[in-house]
């Protein structure tokens, strides 16, 4: 994986309180980014490291970001050589972290003024917690208020605590993503390396990506939630999901059966857990004429058929083990994400010319294979 580093520039300590590491993967999304990244570099909490990292965006995705980062010392910026996808971009991010926390911000959503604040202060007072949540608004693609997505099982009206596995039990039982989106949420930077986001316990999870995400971190801890709403999710036609129904369920099913036993213990509860799966599934599968997708769609619905027949032995079984057959070893884990390489000045140049007859070196204080940072 080769990757370009475009702005880089070391801000001061500006006070003893934990980094923020605020990390914003991008890709096609010159409609949205330059308002999520104000929404970062806006914060009340002004200890935050910015790292944006584009994964090969053949539109001005990336134009809004270098602008910000020219003003901002605390924005990082690189691109992709090549379009590697969103899971290893976001490992990527996760590699260049500098922060103890860890928060990160899709490039169409937006982080309320006090949400770094607030969720580091709850991570800071809270130990046993792994991940800082909250609730959070539901915008359409203007940005106009929807709803107020709901956090289930979490809701409160003070801060509270949750055991790790009330939390695993709640999402699969529910199907519901109680914990919150990539956006939603701060965790500690010590609790994931990069090469496990989007893994549970040895598989890859590429259309939930943040619930497995979540499951790794409760393997750590349990969850802290504050009833301050703190971002944005802002659903529109464009997310990739919307056009993957089919996975996106094939992967719900894989969770549950990986979840066992350490958040599914009894039959009944897989039962449900499998049951509200495959009511999503249906509902999906009425409206698509697709028989590529009607294939898969009966293969997940033999999956759950074979998981509720053997349900009851495969978590007696898994019980009697320490660890379960699903237990992560690190053969199973993906490829941790290379070091960036950076290009030459010259290609820099060439690549950031983009029509813009305008040198990108009197634009942006980009620096070269020569940087004095260690690994960059």
């Amino acid at each position: 994986m080769s990757l370009t580093q475009l702005v880089s520039r070391r801000m001061p300590l500006l006070s003893q309180q934990h980094m923020v590491s605020v990390l914003i993967p991008t890709f096609q999304r010159e409609e949205f980014v330059h308002e999520a990244v104000m929404s970062a570099v806006s914060q009340s909490y002004e200890n935050l490291d910015i790292v944006i990292c584009d994964d090969g965006s053949t539109d001005e995705t990336l134009s809004p970001s270098l602008a910000i980062a020219a003003a901002d010392p605390r924005v990082r910026v690189y691109r992709q050589e090549s379009n590697v996808g969103f899971r290893l971009n976001m490992q990527t991010l996760l590699e260049l972290a500098e922060g103890s926390y860890i928060q990160f911000l899709g490039s169409d959503d937006l982080l309320e003024y006090r949400a770094a604040e607030t969720l580091s202060y709850i991570l800071g007072s809270e130990q046993k917690a792994a991940i800082a949540t909250s609730p959070r608004y539901h915008i359409s693609a203007t940005g106009e208020v929807v709803g107020l997505l709901d956090s289930g099982p979490l809701n409160a009206t003070r801060q509270t605590y949750h055991e790790p596995a009330t939390v695993g039990r709640a999402v699969l039982v529910d199907h519901r993503n109680w914990i919150g989106e990539l956006t939603t949420a701060m965790f500690r930077r010590a609790d994931l390396s990069p090469n496990e986001f989007a893994v549970y316990r040895g598989k890859t999870y590429n259309w939930i990506s943040d619930v497995s995400t979540w499951f790794t971190l409760l393997d750590k801890g349990g969850v802290a939630f504050t009833p301050d709403v703190l971002s944005s999710c802002r659903i529109h036609d464009g997310q990739e999901g919307h056009r993957n129904r089919e996975l996106l369920s094939s992967d719900w099913v894989d969770l549950i059966a990986d979840s066992i036993p350490h958040f599914i213990g009894t039959w009944v509860d897989l039962s449900v857990a499998l049951t509200r799966t495959l009511m999503e599934l249906g509902r999906d599968l009425i409206l698509s004429s697709d028989r590529a997708v009607q294939s898969e769609y009966g293969r997940v619905v033999m999956h759950i058929a074979d998981l509720i027949s053997h349900g009851s032995e495969l978590i007696e079984f898994r019980s009697a083990t320490a660890n379960g057959p699903g237990a992560a070893t690190e053969s199973h884990v993906s490829e941790k994400p290379k070091k960036p390489i950076l290009m030459p000045t010259e290609k820099i140049t060439d690549v950031w010319n983009m029509g813009n007859s305008s040198e990108p070196e009197t634009q942006f204080q980009m620096t070269t294979a020569a940087s004095s940072r260690e690994g960059i």
